[in-house]
């Protein structure tokens, strides 16, 4: 198995930024129960105080699908248009080695 990981970059509606972290909060908590995922954090983008960005680590592809298909994931999708003010940044990321690797 190969760790893989995501960095979501979403500039938002500066008028839907409140609303949209109450979205991803539940998001957030329903993390903490799925069992390939090994971090999930949301972080402010400096510079852009309408943006927010998640980073994602999970066990493998199988994982990182089983999360993008969570009941609390849904409606953040479902909406996410509206809460949009340009496109998201997605970048995915295979696992190479890190500080713990021989």
């Amino acid at each position: 198995m190969t760790k893989v990981a995501k960095y979501v970059e979403l500039p938002l509606r500066a008028d839907k930024v409140e609303e949209f972290r109450v979205l991803l909060e539940a998001n957030r908590q329903h993390t903490k129960i799925e069992p390939g995922t090994l971090e999930w954090a949301i972080y402010a983008v400096d510079g852009k105080p309408s943006s927010v960005a998640m980073f994602e680590v999970y066990e493998d592809e199988s994982a990182s699908a089983e999360h993008d298909t969570s009941p609390a994931l849904a409606p953040i999708l479902e909406r996410l248009g509206e809460f949009l003010d340009g496109d998201p940044v997605i970048v995915n990321l295979r696992y190479e080695r890190g500080k713990h690797d021989d």
